[in-house]
């Protein structure tokens, strides 16, 4: 499994869970609703300042928000997490 669709599914989850539609989201973290599909789409790595801006909008800590990726990458084995950058799917 990809870091990222690891973010995807967490964010995800997480937004379903605060009854949040992608725009919402988007409005509370001063993100794009079009970044925010491509993160739960899996196909963009978030910076340091979104996932600070997603946590907060989602009244999550980041450090708990962080956990839940690594907890979702550790029901996989370890080498078959891809660390490597998304690649363009056009």
């Amino acid at each position: 499994m990809r870091l990222q669709d690891a973010f995807a599914m967490v964010l995800r989850q997480a937004r379903h869970d605060a009854g949040l539609t992608q725009a919402d989201l988007a409005l509370r973290s001063g993100l794009t609703s079009r970044y925010i599909r491509s993160l739960e789409a899996g196909k963009a790595c978030p910076s340091l300042d979104a996932v600070f801006r997603l946590a907060q909008a989602l009244e999550k800590e980041v450090h708990d928000f962080v956990m839940k990726v690594k907890q979702t990458t550790d029901l996989v084995p370890a080498d078959e997490i891809d660390f490597s950058p998304p690649r363009n799917r056009e």
